[in-house]
Parts: structure tokens; sequence; C-alpha cells
């Protein structure tokens, strides 16, 4: 089952983001250059391992010499030049293989540079490497290296947006967005504010859509009715089971008053398909709970953060745990720990990697 509350509420090495696996066209063996590169790189990374980086250099260059430019060549070369002090050829690496391959690769070699630029006393374009670094991967590690560096800089995943008005009504919000329909009084999902509290004078959540159907939260303040969607409550019988219930409760300076929590919890689902038998055999179930975060923050206008997951998802790894991750806080700062008290990078047991990318600490601040 789901139950919804409304809250206002790098990896270190490069080794932990890099693919470790040699990459190889579909159809055909590695060319002895690929060969030789991939013993290298290898070779380099024992190395490194070892605190040995000037000879890890040595092994990553002879790595390039079979492979020029090798994305993840650069990307390990990079780290380990700043690591034995040639911060300016670092550097140089690190922008070449902030431009090599796909964002996966492009990601952690941003981070490599912000950390190269720190140490060259850059903050600024240190700051702004982190930041292209997040708009391509979520990383908790690059996230709190930006926090510590520049708070009032930093490009969070729950960064809270506005919400949609002022608007006469939920109804007038409704006609406007007709493609859409609204069930404002639709049983489990439904939450209304008893009482004013606060700036909220009235809060409203409910679904919106046919299938799938998304929450929804309406709320009303001195200016007016501002709607916006929250998470997706309802997909046929990949989602079902859903319950929503809202807090009020003062944690964010930033926001003027108390801060709703809307938390969801219930139940996702995937068929089960059986390929010999030709149809599904039922279900696989995992329960799941997220929440949503609103305030209201000087500028008058509510805003809420995106859906924040705190449970692993359906199609988690099977070498990742049922880990669960839960919110503390910390004045501007939304905390997000494991539920069993060890650390986030703790192996035994292994938190799911989207789990792993999203906790820590994030700067929660309300306009």
């Amino acid at each position: 089952m789901i139950r919804s509350v409304l809250i206002l509420s790098l990896w270190c090495s490069v080794a932990e983001a890099v693919p470790r696996r040699v990459l190889r066209d579909k159809g055909r063996d590695p060319s002895d250059s690929e060969r030789t590169m991939a013993t290298e790189l290898k070779r380099g990374r024992q190395l490194a391992s070892k605190g040995q980086h000037a000879e890890a250099v040595h092994a990553f260059d002879a790595a390039l010499r079979s492979v020029p430019d090798e994305p993840r060549v650069l990307n390990e070369l990079g780290w380990e030049l700043r690591l034995t002090g040639d911060l300016t050829r670092a550097e140089e690496v690190c922008r070449k293989a902030a431009k090599k391959g796909e964002p996966p690769m492009r990601a952690p070699a941003l981070y490599n540079l912000g950390r190269v630029l720190e140490q060259r006393g850059d903050k600024p374009a240190a700051i702004l490497a982190y930041r292209e670094s997040l708009d391509l991967r979520e990383n908790k590690s690059v996230r709190e290296r930006l926090l510590d560096l520049d708070p009032s800089a930093s490009k969070d995943a729950f960064g809270p947006h506005p919400l949609d008005g002022p608007v006469a009504s939920i109804a007038a919000w409704c006609a406007a967005n007709k493609d859409e329909a609204c069930h404002v009084t639709d049983g489990a999902v439904h939450f209304s504010l008893p009482k004013p509290q606060g700036q909220w004078l009235a809060v409203e959540v409910f679904t919106v859509g046919e299938s799938p159907e998304d929450c929804a939260v309406g709320v009303r303040t001195k200016r007016g009715w501002f709607v916006g969607r929250l998470m997706s409550c309802k997909e046929s019988e990949f989602r079902h089971g859903v319950e929503i219930s809202v807090t009020l409760i003062d944690r964010v300076p930033s926001a003027v008053g108390p801060e709703l929590e809307i938390e969801a919890k219930g139940t996702d689902s995937m068929k089960d398909y059986d390929e010999e038998a030709g149809h599904s055999v039922c279900c696989l179930d995992a329960d799941f709970k997220s929440f949503v975060v609103c305030g209201i923050g000087a500028s008058g206008t509510p805003h809420c953060t995106p859906d924040i997951d705190l449970y692993p998802s359906l199609d988690a790894p099977k070498n990742a745990s049922d880990t669960k991750l839960a919110a503390t806080w910390a004045n501007d700062e939304l905390v997000l720990i494991r539920d069993d008290g060890k650390p986030i990078d703790d192996k035994k047991p292994r938190l799911a990697p989207s789990l792993k990318a999203t906790a820590g600490r994030h700067r929660l601040v309300f306009p």
C-alpha cells in the first residue's frame, strides 16, 4: 500500500564511476591495440589502488599510446595526475575527458576537473564543473562537494519548483488543463486540510489523468489557489493500493511558517511474463514509499520538491538490498540516510544505485 505525506520538508574516486569492463563493438573481437590498452588500464588501476600514483600515470600513458584519447583511460589519468601534484596536465586531461563519450563518462570527468580546479584555487570554475557534472548525472559526492564549496550555488535534483497560479480555484485550474481529467474527491488518495494553518488556508490532494494517474496538490494562500502535480499515484495494475497522508511541520528556516510534508506509500507491480506459457503468471510486487515537501518562502509563491524515493525500485539490480532511506533535517538541508544506520557506501548490504545517488545532503530553500 502507498501512503503519501506532504512535507516541507562521486563518487570519491574515478573507479566508482567509470565502467570496469572494456567496451567492445558488437560482433568483433578487440584488436591488439585494444587488448594492450585494457591490460595497461588494469595495471594502472592496480597501482593506483596501492597508492603508487606516479607508476599508475605511466601505465595509463601506455594505455593511451595504444588507444589515443580513450575516455575511461583519460578519466583515470586525470585523477592520478591530480594526486601526483601535476595540476597543469591534470586540468588538460580532465578537460579533454569531459568532452569524450556519453554522459556517464563525461560526468565523472567534470567532477575530476572540479577537484583539480579547487586545488588550483579557481573556485568559480570548480563550481561550474560540479554543476555541469550534476546536469549529466545526479551524484552524492558531486552534490555535497558543491554544497561545501558554495551552498548558494547548489544544483540539486530536489530543488523546489513553483506551483501553477494563482488561479481562482482548483476547478479553474482543471478547466485550463482540460486534457487531463481531475478527480478531486478520489477516495484513498484524497486529502483535505481540516482547518487553516499558517499561510496554508486550504490544502487539497487529488488525482489527475486516467491511466496512469498523478497525485496533484492544490493549496490556497492569501494570493489565491496554486496547483501542481506531485507524483505517480496510480497506473492500473502496476501501481496500486495508494494512500496519502499530509503533515504540517516547521523544519526549514527559509519557509514562512510550517511546511507541508506529503508522503506516499503503496505497491509497485511488474507483470511476471512466462514466455513458455505465453502469458503472465501474476506479478512481482515491491512496496514503495516517497514524499514531497512544499513550502512558502519570501516570494509568497508555494514551491514543492520533486518526488523523493525512499524505497528501492522494483527494477533495482539483483545485488542491491532492500535497504531503505530515511529523511532527517538540518536547518536548510534535507539529509537522506540509510534506515539501517550504516554508512551510505557500505556494501554489506549494498544500497540500490538509485538510492545511493540521491542519499546524503540536499540544499532545501523555499524562494
